[in-house]
């Protein structure tokens, strides 16, 4: 059964305009990956057409150059000091903040909050709901609450990890003992 093309309805009604940087095909399936850079945050204000496709009128949600302010700077160094705790307790994120690094502005405060979000494994109605949040200073707050429970997830993980290989020691000594 063909998709039906999307309506707006469908979509959110805050997103993002963004660039498709490279498009890679996972084995011989059907699955693509696509990477792409985010310019601008937009509201879908209303519709033009829907054929042949969805065409939508647009406000831009362009954000102000807050990179002096420093009640932003301290809420920006807070979440860039989350993000060392998560790439410290988990490897993996080390990976993925580097690929954000090589193609994102951190002097923005918003672009911040905005590559730390995308480091966490939150779910995507929160994800979504930070990316609704237009205050920046907000945004950074929501962030720093993603951050902590993540932090909080991965210091968890790793007390488990130690508690399996301490049991999984103690066993083997015993096992050799015998």
């Amino acid at each position: 059964e063909p998709a039906r093309p999307p309506r707006l309805a469908d979509l959110h009604a805050v997103g993002v305009l963004a660039e498709i940087r490279e498009i890679s095909r996972i084995g011989k399936g059907e699955e693509i990956i696509l990477l792409i850079s985010t310019l601008e945050r937009l509201r879908l204000v209303g519709e033009v057409s829907s054929e042949p496709y969805l065409t939508a009128r647009v406000e831009y949600l362009y954000e102000t150059e807050m990179a002096g302010n420093p009640e932003l700077k301290a809420y920006s160094i807070a979440v860039v000091k989350a993000i060392k705790e998560l790439i410290g307790l988990n490897p993996l994120h080390k990976e993925e903040f580097g690929l954000l690094m090589e193609r994102s502005d951190l002097s923005e405060p918003g672009r911040i909050a905005d590559v730390a979000t995308a480091l966490t494994t939150a779910a995507p109605a929160e994800k979504q709901q930070i990316l609704e949040t237009i205050s920046i200073r907000e945004r950074l707050r929501k962030v720093l609450g993603l951050l902590q429970k993540e932090i909080n997830i991965s210091q968890l993980q790793a007390r488990i990890t130690k508690q399996i290989d301490e049991r999984m020691s103690r066993q083997q000594r015993e096992f050799f003992l015998r």
